[in-house]
């Protein structure tokens, strides 16, 4: 089995988004192992029109015209980008929904309809195609789009989003609250809800970007547990739950009891053993084992993680961005030479252009988030060149970065050459601090070298013995120390 990332609800400029739908296949062919791309195609129970809405009807059955007429190109062309074994594309489409809230139809069918219903569950019994509809954006209150879980049905919505652009659906702890112009989150649409009224489901997550950026660094990626990346098996899997939801950081998850893994319903005989383990990109801050949403087992890392071992392998960021250009992006080429030790891999960890109020010019622009992105290893020289733009604000990133895995010791010399510039660090001093530096003049765009992470401190694991009852349920929570987290799907016992 092996963990793939994905993005399966992402939007570009074939309904009210922006973007060719080329450039999104290309961009996410880069740096995803599947995705689909989500064209909006239906509001059976939109607001009558009036003075306050008027607008907003117009511009939702445009958007349903056009991909109306459009579909049978736009299945093509997704069809056309399926590379089978390295990079899988699945056909999907969205539909709206005030009472039921908001799914979107996912197909590995080439030949999927659109199907008009009155609801997800009409559209799913009428369509030829095997497919599933999933849930988004939960938590925004019934009757305005977020989930009715009066309505929901496991048997069509396996997998339910409960992270992306919008914020965490999962519970109202705080965590990515809404703050969308949609509005705020409503706690008793969460995901925890649902399972606390006997609901049965698994965890996802994708970006919901609107302009053709899949796998948006920040935005949610669906992690599916699979035997290969093939359309057959990743289908399989995520039909049948075997997911997981991460807000950015490609987190690797291993979570079982006894036989059982995440995702999956059935019995265990007496005391079973529960095991959790996590491989992240930054430090683990904290890992939960929680039953029936309660915690029973937590790793802390400022509790359990100190004295920790500096051994290698380290995971070290590279984050590129900043700048004071509204409009332009800025090109990064980069290098990163690893003497007296060997680089494993990395991570790309890539933001599309978040565009919130975009221009005339903006919408008309096929190529708006076509952005330079290229990436190569070997042994000891990681060659990366990316384009970035200006932060939104204080609080709203626009950085990209990405994270090498480097097998050495402390004496380990990590040679850097970012657009001219030139820094060389040990391990060492890389453990004991981050650096920083300036291209420009002031508000210059910049980089960071953040601090090392070794091993200890990123791969966690916790065993623990437990004997549940029919109706309990397991889940796992994973948070790194820069803010990114996974959730991972519950195990049901019957």
């Amino acid at each position: 089995m092996g963990i793939f990332f994905g993005d399966v609800h992402c939007h570009c400029g074939i309904t009210y988004g922006y973007g060719s739908l080329e450039n999104a296949l290309e961009s996410a062919r880069k740096r995803l192992d599947f995705c689909s791309i989500t064209p909006h195609a239906m509001w059976p129970d939109i607001p009558e029109i009036d003075q306050f809405n008027r607008y907003l009807v117009t511009y939702h059955k445009e958007a349903f015209d056009r991909i109306g007429r459009n579909w049978e190109s736009v299945r093509k062309t997704v069809e056309e980008a399926n590379d089978d074994g390295r990079f899988v594309t699945l056909h999907s489409y969205e539909m709206h929904s005030s009472f039921y809230g908001d799914h979107h139809f996912v197909s590995p069918d080439p030949s999927l309809e659109l199907i008009y219903g009155k609801s997800p569950a009409e559209v799913a019994a009428r369509s030829r195609c095997d497919l599933v509809a999933i849930p988004h954006h939960i938590a925004y209150p019934s009757g305005y789009r977020g989930i009715n879980w009066d309505e929901f049905r496991s048997d069509i919505s396996p997998v339910v989003e409960v992270y992306s652009k919008h914020g965490l659906g999962l519970n109202d702890a705080g965590y990515r609250e809404y703050y969308h112009t949609m509005g705020p989150r409503d706690g008793r649409n969460t995901a925890y809800v649902g399972l606390r009224r006997g609901k049965k489901f698994s965890f996802g997550a994708s970006t919901d970007h609107h302009a053709g950026f899949p796998g948006s660094y920040g935005d949610g990626l669906i992690a599916v547990e699979a035997p290969s990346r093939t359309r057959k098996d990743l289908w399989t899997a995520l039909k049948a739950g075997r997911t997981y939801a991460v807000t950015g950081d490609r987190i690797l998850c291993d979570f079982s009891m006894g036989s059982l893994r995440f995702g999956e319903s059935g019995a265990v005989d007496g005391r079973a053993l529960i095991h959790a383990a996590a491989k992240a990109s930054d430090e683990i801050a904290r890992m939960v084992i929680l039953k029936n949403l309660r915690p029973l087992a937590i790793y802390d890392s400022e509790r359990d993680g100190l004295p920790h071992s500096c051994e290698g392998p380290y995971k070290i960021r590279l984050e590129l961005g900043w700048g004071d250009d509204k409009e332009k992006g800025f090109e990064w080429d980069t290098s990163v030479r690893c003497i007296g030790g060997k680089l494993k891999g990395y991570e790309p960890c890539i933001c599309g252009r978040s565009i919130l109020s975009p221009s005339e010019d903006m919408k008309q622009n096929d190529n708006i988030n076509r952005i330079l992105f290229n990436a190569s290893l070997t042994d000891d020289t990681f060659s990366f060149a990316v384009e970035t733009y200006k932060n939104i604000s204080p609080l709203h990133p626009q950085t990209s970065s990405a994270v090498i895995e480097v097998e050495g010791d402390k004496d380990t010399v990590l040679d850097f050459s970012i657009n001219g510039r030139t820094e060389r660090h040990t391990i060492k001093e890389l453990l004991e601090t981050s650096i920083c530096g300036e291209v420009l003049s002031y508000a210059s765009c910049s980089y960071k070298i953040h601090r090392a992470v070794p091993r200890s401190l990123y791969e966690v694991s916790m065993d623990i013995e437990d004997g549940g009852a029919s109706g309990d349920f397991y889940h796992m929570e994973v948070y790194e120390r820069n803010g990114h987290a996974a959730f991972v799907s519950p195990i049901f016992l019957l």
